[in-house]
């Protein structure tokens, strides 16, 4: 029976809820809003099953990549459309036009993320572009599974991790017309924290009567250019809510510097291939390093072509690219393959945990979630405190450690709270606890 006692050891990849046979394993959110298996022992029948996919139980070997190219899709129209150099578009319509299904992430329409596949061209865009939130896989692995019986052509994407759980769940079995790939995961941020801040992002100034209704979100925006990507929200009826660009959006600097990812994902086993995806995709940051005839202000992926049936796929559709090989020497700088950067997570992962429970502060760089105050406690868990600070000191200034002081709706208007927790000038520092709600200076 599966039992989670560290939470680093669980990825939530769901492979274990969709392998039990006697269905007595759900998944629950803890106090970051990550969710875990949760085993009913009466319903348990001691089969196994449900630790023998686990991806984390027995990690797979690391691999060299076969060939490794930087490609930029010809058609400045998919360009735009894709985070990066628009690679998985043209690998997902090569598969689409085999009468195949897509596997990747998409919003719902309350702007969570989940995965879902799809069958048309017209659909496409649903799983195009970067969703840095953890998305629920569901049931995908078991309709990998069905369609894969069926035979028809599957192409999934996902996280490492993702990728390994599906792996596992198909017992390692080698099916001809599967396609796996994943890409260099910097880690899945709380869909906790993603929430509030887009409830955040939706109040209407100094008001609670009414919401703004969004109709896009991109966390990749290229209207700047790829590397200077932009956080983009758009409400319903084409009025541009936010257009951030990363290094000035609260919540995108909270996500790049590890302030809420997964707890795997400080101690992360997937770094060098092992998932076993056929392709890996990436940002190919420093393509003007190795070649800066290749440098483009759209886009240069980064494919790590990983087995002969993720070789043959890719040749087949290398006349839609622009593309030159290079060595894997050259991809080493990328924080993806970099496995020091553990060694960085788990220092700010322990300091987390150390101050979870006594100081309730997010500090995220700058205005923090835009200069809103989020409130975590709700009234089905009224204690519930999420600490995402790396910071250490305890807000003296806002009552102390143990019992924060409620901040006013009077002064939280006057002035944004001060950084309390030894941070910089620059940043802010806002207290979560029950009590605080959303509440926007804009």
């Amino acid at each position: 029976m599966l039992a989670i006692t560290d939470k680093a050891k669980c990825c939530g990849c769901n492979a274990c809820v969709q392998i039990c046979p006697q269905k007595c394993i759900e998944m629950n959110p803890d106090s970051e809003g990550f969710l875990y298996p949760k085993t009913s022992k009466e319903n348990c029948i001691q089969c196994g099953l449900c630790e023998r996919v686990c991806p984390l139980g027995e990690p797979k070997s690391k691999r060299e990549p076969k060939e490794i190219l930087a490609a930029t899709n010809k058609n400045e129209h998919i360009l735009d459309k894709s985070s990066s150099g628009g690679v998985f578009y043209e690998l997902a319509l090569e598969t689409l036009a085999k009468n195949g299904v897509v596997f990747g992430a998409m919003f719902d329409k309350q702007w969570n993320v989940k995965h879902s596949y799809v069958e048309n061209i017209s659909d496409l865009e649903k799983i195009l572009t970067s969703k840095y939130v953890q998305s629920e896989i569901g049931d995908t692995y078991t309709l990998v599974r069905d369609f894969l019986k069926q035979g028809r052509e599957v192409l999934f994407c996902g996280t490492p991790c993702q990728i390994a759980g599906l792996t596992g769940f198909l017992r390692n079995n080698i099916y001809s017309n599967l396609i796996i790939v994943d890409f260099l995961c910097h880690g899945v941020p709380s869909p906790k924290v993603w929430k509030l801040y887009l409830n955040a992002i939706c109040k209407k100034p100094f008001y609670r009567v009414k919401t703004i209704e969004i109709s896009t979100i991109n966390f990749r925006s290229k209207n700047t250019s790829w590397r200077n990507f932009s956080f983009l929200a758009i409400q319903k009826g084409g009025k541009l809510l936010l257009n951030e660009q990363h290094c000035k959006n609260a919540y995108m600097q909270g996500f790049l510097n590890d302030l809420y990812l997964r707890p795997s994902c400080h101690e992360c086993k997937f770094k060098r291939f092992q998932s076993q995806s056929d392709l890996t995709l990436a940002d190919y940051w420093g393509i003007a390093r190795v070649n800066s005839n290749y440098d483009n202000k759209k886009g240069v992926s980064m494919v790590f072509i990983n087995t002969t049936k993720g070789e043959s796929l890719l040749h087949g559709i290398k006349d839609r690219f622009k593309y030159i090989q290079t060595s894997f020497e050259d991809t080493l700088s990328n924080n993806g393959l970099n496995e020091l950067v553990d060694l960085r997570r788990r220092a700010v992962r322990a300091r987390n945990d150390e101050l979870i429970g006594n100081t309730q502060c997010l500090e995220l760089g700058g205005a923090a979630f835009h200069n809103a105050q989020i409130g975590l406690g709700t009234h089905d868990d009224p204690d519930n405190r999420l600490l995402i600070c790396h910071k250490h000191r305890p807000p003296v200034e806002s009552g102390d450690a143990a019992n924060p002081r409620p901040l006013t709706t009077e002064s939280s208007i006057a002035a944004p709270v001060p950084a309390v927790c030894g941070c910089s000038a620059a940043a802010r520092c806002f207290h979560l606890h029950s009590g605080c709600y959303a509440k926007s200076f804009r």
